[in-house]
């Protein structure tokens, strides 16, 4: 009975002993993310967090103000102020940066509206370039199916005949040369016009002529070939 006592008693104290050194080890990569964060080590610091994210630790309630700074430092302003928004939910007794975090909100804002009405980028504030699917036509020309490139269709007013058989008076045929095809018995596909192709859009680019870089915008003309 004793020895059964003293397991569950040893047990205790290793699971508390467990559970604060994963809160001394996350409470020491959180400092560790702010202070690359702050020195400019923006991608280590985003990875240093994505970390702190996955552990399924409990985080401290700083933790959304410090990464959404640090998104925001990576221009992924729609993420920033994800986690912005929820640091700000929080009681105001236990969040410290509540200015900071009103100021960069607004930051954000300008930054994002700077986007919306940028011509060069698209709504995330990546450089757009040409697609290199229809090498920026918007369009892209397929065989026409209808007429299978021939750019030519039966007649279907003369059954391809090239005249027009009709009944008068005395139940007599009259035959007449056929207006539709000239007499030819085919003309030209109503389809692609007798061009032998259509044009549709772009499946890459769903005829924009754009397509997304991985290269972030500087919202200056002068500074981009596009």
């Amino acid at each position: 009975m004793k020895i059964a006592q003293s397991l569950i008693l040893t047990f205790i104290l290793l699971s508390n002993f467990s559970l604060k050194a994963q809160d001394y080890f996350e409470e020491a990569s959180l400092k560790e993310a702010i202070q690359l964060s702050e020195s400019g080590a923006h991608k280590e610091a985003y990875n240093m967090y994505k970390r702190l994210l996955s552990s399924g630790g409990e985080i401290s309630a700083e933790f959304p103000y410090y990464f959404a700074k640090n998104l925001y430092d990576l221009k992924k302003y729609n993420n920033s102020l994800n986690f912005l928004q929820q640091y700000l939910t929080y009681h105001d007794s236990e969040i410290r940066h509540k200015t900071e975090a009103i100021q960069l909100e607004r930051k954000i804002g300008q930054a994002m509206s700077v986007i919306q009405s940028c011509p060069l980028c698209d709504k995330s504030g990546f450089l757009l370039v040409p697609c290199d699917y229809c090498e920026g036509n918007k369009t892209i020309d397929l065989t026409c199916q209808y007429c299978q490139g021939k750019g030519i269709e039966l007649c279907k007013k003369c059954d391809g005949e090239g005249v027009v058989i009709s009944r008068n008076a005395f139940n007599e045929n009259n035959y007449t040369t056929c207006d539709r095809c000239k007499g030819q018995g085919f003309h030209g596909c109503s389809h692609c016009e007798g061009k032998k192709i259509m044009s549709k859009n772009c499946p890459e680019c769903l005829g924009s002529g754009d397509k997304k870089s991985a290269t972030l915008c500087t919202h200056q003309t002068e500074s981009h070939d596009h």
